[in-house]
């Protein structure tokens, strides 16, 4: 078939091939799975009692549709002597400790870096102290 042949045959099918591409593109949006990072995390294949596990569990049930991925978290413990670890449960976190998390709370509600929020479509950072959050997770 010369090549002035095959011209003239794609423009006699050029309605079935415009259907053909359209069939192709519903197909590829009705049976595609959904791209959601979330599923295809490393944590779906690690052990519920892996604490990468458990802490993303305890930010869903802390925060319920405000986690995520790029979503990080302080964890404070004040934990009694070895003696009494093992006979009773940590200690509470003292005056001072909270202290300290309010002032590290208040050092990152600073407005961020010029150069890193102008990648940002925000200039400071979501913060929440002990005060904002849930009773304690045991």
């Amino acid at each position: 078939m010369s090549r002035s042949g095959l011209v003239e045959r794609l423009i006699r099918l050029r309605w079935c091939i415009v259907a053909a591409w359209a069939a192709l593109a519903v197909g590829l949006v009705v049976f595609t799975p959904d791209v959601d990072p979330a599923a295809h995390e490393m944590l779906t294949f690690l052990p519920d009692e892996a604490p990468s596990v458990r802490a993303a569990t305890a930010l869903e049930r802390c925060f319920p549709h405000r986690s995520g991925l790029s979503q990080a978290a302080i964890v404070i413990e004040r934990r009694g002597n070895p003696s009494q670890r093992a006979a009773s449960r940590p200690a509470g976190l003292t005056r001072e400790d909270l202290a300290a998390l309010n002032r590290l709370a208040g050092a990152l509600r600073r407005p961020l870096p010029r150069a890193i929020a102008k990648d940002l479509p925000v200039s400071t950072l979501s913060v929440r102290c002990p005060g904002d959050f849930p009773p304690p997770i045991r």
